[in-house]
């Protein structure tokens, strides 16, 4: 069943079937409550995690409370992957937004398959540069982009289209954009209640959607 699930994991897609069961076997399930923390920055990098169902947050916290979210996970999706790489401790902390299911899969074994398997070696290539292409343009919208223009982006890169219009299939409060965004609450808050006013957005407890185009500004 392992091998099955990570067969559909666009990190493993392209392996073969004997490649997925070496990495079944050294796969383990963990599950995790909503707000259980499942990594923290600084800790030892022991695994690669691939996110089976339920949604994680990576982030950055600093002493007083404050967070940075740098991006949302959901299934399918892995982390944990650079880490394992330059033996260096944790970047960042990763944290369950709801009641989720992780494979686990010890440091050990997967250098091991990597030295031993390059379709294996070259999709991790290409997951860490997706990564940095990511991170790239998450800097590039803090230093260029106002609040309004970055709370657009993530409303459009994570909305996907339903006849004509794009809707976005899960729980943003106005506070986790605001940790995705750099900003306060009270200025996402105001943002989002002009664009549901102006019937850009249709807003509900686990949907957004965007009825048509944003405005370019705010």
């Amino acid at each position: 069943m392992t091998s099955a699930l990570l067969a559909g994991v666009p990190f493993f897609s392209g392996l073969a079937e004997d490649d997925l069961e070496q990495i079944a076997e050294h796969a383990t399930p963990e599950s995790f409550r909503r707000g259980a923390l499942i990594i923290s920055d600084g800790d030892p990098a022991d695994a690669l995690y691939v996110v089976i169902n339920g949604r994680v947050k990576v982030f950055l916290g600093s002493d007083d409370g404050k967070e940075v979210v740098l991006t949302i996970l959901g299934p399918g999706e892995s982390f944990g992957e650079i880490a394992l790489l330059d033996e260096e401790p944790r970047s960042a902390s990763v944290a369950a937004m709801e009641k989720t299911t992780v494979l686990v899969i010890r440091r050990d074994r997967f250098l091991e398959l990597l030295r031993e398997n390059s379709d294996l070696s070259w999709a991790m290539i290409r997951s860490l540069s997706h990564l940095v292409r990511r991170l790239t343009g998450s800097v590039q919208s803090l230093a260029l982009n106002d609040v309004y223009r970055r709370i657009v982006e993530i409303l459009e890169q994570r909305g996907v289209f339903e006849g004509e219009v794009r809707v976005i299939n899960e729980r943003l409060t106005h506070q986790l954009l605001a940790d995705m965004v750099g900003a306060s609450r009270e200025m996402v808050s105001r943002i989002m209640s002009d664009l549901v006013k102006g019937g850009y957005l249709t807003v509900s407890r686990d949907q957004i959607r965007i009825n048509r185009r944003l405005p370019s500004g705010w």
